[in-house]
């Protein structure tokens, strides 16, 4: 298998919560030339790192929000990048896509290599309509008020309030008294935990 090659495509400190700040990188690659499997190699991992940039900045964004959903101006900021950002990133995906489509046919790639990866892209291709993303952005500002709601719901639960996500972990302890809340003890790093 041979080496990935290393990038530096992306700047460090690069603010991908901006459009324009990362624009200018989809659109390089969007019209980089790519001619043989190398190039190719080291257009995918620039691609990938630019996702990994993009996907890193929203996944900040969304645990700022979520993890006090009283702080307006997380609030604001998550809501911001999915109104303003993620619906104009969208359909440059959908060219890095169908980019990576032609790509396959112009050069010879191994299908043991690339071959899930580019079932992947045709799929997504074939699969892109212009008029599903502002769906998309609806669909993503009903789950910021969903996740909002739910962050600020609590349940009395041994003695303690405690939010939905804490409750998560007794949905695994075994003993069905403490799932339901009806007493009985659990293990948990090495303590005892008693019910009610």
């Amino acid at each position: 298998m041979p080496a990935t090659p290393a990038s530096d495509f992306v700047p460090l400190a690069i603010d991908a919560t901006r459009f324009e700040n990362v624009e200018p990188l989809f659109r390089a690659l969007l019209e980089r030339r790519v001619a043989s499997g190398a190039e190719f190699e080291k257009w995918l991992v620039d691609r990938s790192e630019l996702a990994a940039a993009c996907s890193e900045s929203r996944a900040d964004l969304y645990i700022s929000m979520s993890c006090d959903t009283e702080d307006e101006a997380a609030q604001k900021a998550y809501g911001a990048y999915i109104e303003e950002v993620a619906p104009r990133l969208t359909p440059l995906y959908f060219e890095l896509d169908k980019k990576l489509v032609e790509l396959s046919r112009a050069i010879r790639l191994e299908p043991s290599r690339y071959g899930v990866l580019l079932r992947g892209a045709q799929a997504d291709v074939e699969l892109f309509r212009p008029e599903n993303v502002p769906l998309e952005t609806e669909l993503a500002k009903l789950s910021q008020k969903y996740d909002q709601l739910s962050g600020t719901m609590t349940v009395q639960f041994q003695g303690e309030e405690k939010t939905l996500p804490q409750m998560a972990k007794y949905q695994e302890v075994p003993d069905r008294a403490v799932r339901e809340g009806r007493g009985g003890r659990w293990r948990s790093g090495g303590s005892a935990m008693w019910a009610r």
